[in-house]
């Protein structure tokens, strides 16, 4: 009986570890994504100035220069 409770306890325990584990991976790579959002946006913006509408040329258009 005394295994059985110590067993339970070992393994609900180690459940437990696994789930905060998760959670904190989680925690952190939604923080770096979030950050990796924040600076493309910077970077998006400092390219609005620069720019500019070129034309396809017609060997890239989808059915062109074939």
């Amino acid at each position: 009986m005394v295994v059985t409770i110590t067993l339970s306890t070992i393994m609900i325990d180690r459940q437990f570890e696994l789930r905060d584990l998760r959670a904190r991976t989680l925690s952190h790579r939604e923080a770096s994504l979030e950050e990796e959002h924040r600076a493309m946006r910077e970077f998006l913006k400092g390219t609005e100035d620069e720019y500019e509408m070129k034309r396809i040329p017609d060997q890239f258009r989808a059915g062109g220069g074939r």
